[in-house]
């Protein structure tokens, strides 16, 4: 989360409901996202991940 807090984008912690439990990590765009919004989201995953590679 703080690799990619670093390139702008900021996600929180979800503890899933029901059985079994999950976890991960929510990413929950305005439903106005523009396709720059989403390219600039999945960059930053992608170098995130890669960072840490």
């Amino acid at each position: 989360m703080e690799e990619c807090e670093r390139r702008g984008v900021f996600f929180y912690p979800f503890t899933g409901a029901g059985h079994p439990r999950g976890e991960g990590l929510v990413v929950a765009p305005p439903l106005i996202s523009s396709d720059e919004d989403i390219d600039v989201l999945t960059g930053a995953l992608t170098d995130t991940v890669v960072a840490l590679s």
